[in-house]
């Protein structure tokens, strides 16, 4: 994805923006929706609109890998290396008594959908190239609450609860292929020689947002318990399942309801529970997350 891309689609999401601000009763308010992630190697890009009404938000919008990478640790839940288009549906369900503090639940859900094409060399040699193209699709559903007294620097507690199901194609590994020339020289060249394939993933998550009421930061312990089936299958319970641990602590450069910018930082842990995978059994890492136009305590 080069960058001249990149600035087209933030020049697309500013011009769309701003249209709303010509309505004199515009039925939903519009704006820009951004957010970006990296664990250091690997990472994502995701820039889109956000349609906002009354307790009711949708969110279309596009994850745009910004590496190759496919093997990442946290790629279950967040990483991938398919450019995807999302849609997301959030509701808010205010339970706020007359007397007492401010008290929300909500409940959202989200489907994303991408196509890649992968190249292969099935014959091991550069003649016998193979392209397919392959759909890989992702479901979540997400539900919290949200209680503060509602007092300027009051206490916010948020906790989440996530499930997701996805289904990502990746390429197969490269093998060492030796290679002959006429001169009686053998080289060793670097080949994808099987299709792609896809394993189901089912990921089952929890996180407790909290803020103390005190300076410009909060604090977001997150726990998941990823299950990743078979290759060609589709359930994700008979193959190998990850226990990981993060700790967020994220910063505000202004401290509201609906902030602007949140910068977050989280080491992680990462235990293989069951089976076996290409990681080691237990991993190790940090990660930094940016998002701009979002919730202070929203998380998942």
């Amino acid at each position: 994805m080069n960058l001249k891309f990149i600035f087209r689609l933030l020049l697309l999401v500013l011009i769309i923006s701003n249209i709303s601000s010509y309505a004199q009763e515009a039925k939903f308010k519009i704006g820009p929706y951004a957010n970006g992630m990296t664990n250091i190697k690997d990472g994502f890009f995701e820039i889109g609109t956000i349609f906002h009404k009354s307790n009711m938000e949708i969110k279309p919008y596009l994850r745009i890998p910004i590496s190759n990478k496919e093997k990442a640790i946290t790629q279950i839940d967040r990483n991938s290396n398919t450019f995807k288009g999302v849609l997301s549906y959030s509701y808010i369900l205010d339970i706020t008594k007359e007397t007492g503090p401010i008290k929300r639940i909500f409940i959202s859900g989200q489907f994303e959908f991408g196509t890649k094409e992968y190249k292969f060399y099935p014959d091991s040699t550069n003649s016998s190239e193979t392209k397919s193209n392959q759909i890989s699709f992702a479901g979540e559903l997400k539900i919290g609450c949200y209680k503060t007294n509602g007092e300027e620097y009051a206490k916010q507690i948020a906790p989440e609860f996530r499930v997701r199901y996805s289904k990502e194609y990746k390429s197969s590994d490269e093998v060492g292929i030796v290679m002959n020339n006429s001169n009686g020289i053998s080289t060793v060249k670097e080949l994808i020689i099987t299709e792609p394939a896809a394993k189901p993933a089912f990921s089952p998550a929890i996180s407790l947002n909290f803020y103390s009421g005190k300076g410009d930061f909060s604090y977001t312990p997150a726990m998941y318990y990823n299950f990743i089936g078979k290759a060609g299958e589709n359930n994700p319970f008979n193959g190998n399942s990850r226990l990981r641990v993060e700790t967020w602590v994220f910063y505000y450069p202004v401290v509201s309801a609906k902030t602007g910018i949140k910068i977050g930082l989280s080491p992680f842990v990462s235990l293989r529970t069951t089976g076996d995978d290409s990681l080691n059994k237990f991993e190790y890492g940090g990660m930094l997350q940016l998002l701009i136009s979002t919730n202070m305590l929203h998380f998942f």
